[in-house]
C-alpha cells in the first residue's frame, strides 16, 4: 500500500515487478481452470488470483480512474489475463454448492431464492462464488475505464489499442455470460445476494457502452422479465421478514436504509440507467409493464401472480423521478400507477398495500 497514493514514486520498479510476478500467477490460474469444478483447492486458487489481479487494477491515486499498470498494456501481456477472467466468469458452479429444494418441493412462484441463514450463504460464497465475484469486479473496472467514452481523452496509443480489443472481443462476451447467469436465477437457480447485485451492476454499467448495448437491445424482453424483475419482486426472504418483522420489512424495502449492495437496489439502478441513456427502449419496457399489469387484472383470483405485480409497480416507482423531464413517458408511468397501484390501497395482499403506499409518494 505504500505506493497506493503516490503516483510516480518508484513507478518503473513497480511496473517491472508486476510484469515479472503476474505471469507465474496466470500460469497457476490456467492450471486451476483445468481442474474439475468441484475441486475446492483449485477454486480457492482462482479466488486468490482473481482478487490479486483486481488489486493490480486499482487507481494509482485518489480521484484517478482505475487503470492497468504500464507493464500490462501490451496485447501479449493482457490477452492471457482477460481470457482467464472470462473463463472464471463462465466457470460452472458445482451442484454441491447449489441449494436443493426443500423436501416438499415448495417454492414461491417467483421467489428465485431460498430461505437461508447468513452463515449458510457465506459458506456457499467461499470459495466457488468468490472467484466469480472477484472476476466480475475486475471486469467492472475494465468496463468503466475502457468502455466509457469520457475516459478516451486520456488514452495513449497502447490504451487506445487495448480499448478496441476489449470492446470488440471480450466485454460483449462477458456481458452475455453474466446475462446467462442472471437468467438461471429467474429459472430458480441460486446466486448469493452479493454476487447477484454485482452481476446486475455490471449490466447497469454496460447500458451506456454502445458495443454492450448492441448485446442488450435485442434481448430487451428477457432483460426486463428475467433479469430486472427477479431483483425487484417480493421473494421468499421478503416473505419471512414480513411475517417476523413487518416494520423492518417496510424500512428495508421502502426506506433509505436498504443495504447498499442488494439485488433490489442494483436492479432498480439498472432500470434507471436504461431510462437515462436509452429512452426509446424505455418506451418498450413501459409497454411490457402495461401488458403484465393488465394480464394480472384479467386473471382469475387464484391465478394472479402477486409478487410479479409488486415487482412491476416497484419498477415504475423507481423510474418515476428519472422520467419527470420527459412529458410523454412521465404521463405513461403516472397512468399505469394510477390505474394499477392506487386501487391496491384496498388489496387483500399486505405487501401490495405496502407497495401502493410507497408508489403514492412518487406520484
Amino acid at each position: 500500500r505504500i505506493f497506493e497514493f503516490k503516483i510516480h514514486l518508484m513507478q518503473d520498479q513497480v511496473d517491472e515487478f508486476l510484469g515479472v510476478s503476474l505471469q507465474p500467477l496466470l500460469t497457476v490460474g490456467n492450471a486451476a481452470l483445468q481442474a474439475e469444478p468441484e475441486h475446492e483447492i483449485a477454486a480457492q486458487a482462482l479466488k486468490i488470483i482473481a482478487k490479486i489481479f483486481w488489486s493490480v487494477t486499482a487507481s494509482p491515486s485518489r480521484g484517478v480512474a482505475p487503470t492497468l499498470p504500464r507493464a500490462m498494456l501490451a496485447e501479449d501481456q493482457i490477452a492471457g489475463w482477460v481470457k482467464f477472467l472470462l473463463s472464471v466468469v463462465r466457470r460452472p458452479i458445482p451442484p454441491s454448492k447449489i441449494p436443493k429444494p426443500d423436501e416438499e418441493g415448495e417454492q414461491m412462484a417467483c421467489a428465485g431464492s431460498s430461505l437461508e441463514g447468513v452463515e449458510e450463504e457465506q459458506e456457499r460464497l467461499a470459495p466457488f462464488w468468490k472467484a466469480k465475484k472477484w472476476a466480475v469486479r475486475t471486469w467492472m473496472r475494465l468496463l468503466v475505464r475502457y468502455g466509457e467514452s469520457w475516459s478516451q481523452q486520456r488514452d495513449d496509443a497502447e490504451e487506445t489499442k487495448l480499448r478496441k480489443i476489449l470492446l470488440a472481443e471480450y466485454l460483449p462476451g462477458v456481458l452475455q455470460a453474466i446475462l446467462m447467469a442472471l437468467q438461471q436465477r429467474f429459472q430458480g437457480g441460486f446466486i448469493p445476494n452479493k454476487v447477484h447485485s454485482e452481476l446486475l451492476e455490471f449490466v447497469s454499467d454496460s447500458v451506456s457502452v454502445r458495443k454492450c448495448w448492441e448485446v442488450l437491445k435485442p434481448e430487451l424482453k428477457p432483460l426486463f422479465y428475467h433479469v430486472i424483475l427477479p431483483g425487484l419482486w417480493f421473494d421468499a426472504h421478503d416473505q419471512a421478514l414480513w411475517e417476523d418483522e413487518p416494520v423492518e420489512y417496510i424500512v428495508r424495502k421502502y426506506g433509505e436504509q436498504d443495504e447498499l449492495q442488494s439485488p433490489r437496489n442494483a436492479a432498480s439502478q439498472l432500470l434507471c440507467e436504461i431510462a437515462r441513456h436509452r429512452g426509446k427502449s424505455l418506451g418498450t419496457i413501459l409497454t411490457f409493464c402495461g401488458t403484465s399489469l393488465s394480464a394480472y387484472k384479467d386473471a382469475v383470483p387464484g391465478e394472479q401472480n402477486h409478487c410479479m405485480k409488486e415487482g412491476v409497480l416497484y419498477a415504475l416507482g423507481s423510474i418515476r423521478g428519472v422520467v419527470r423531464s420527459n412529458k410523454k413517458q412521465s404521463n405513461k408511468v403516472m397512468d399505469l400507477l394510477e390505474r394499477y397501484a392506487i386501487p391496491d390501497f384496498d388489496s387483500e395482499i399486505p405487501h401490495l398495500r405496502a407497495c401502493a403506499c410507497w408508489v403514492a409518494t412518487h406520484c
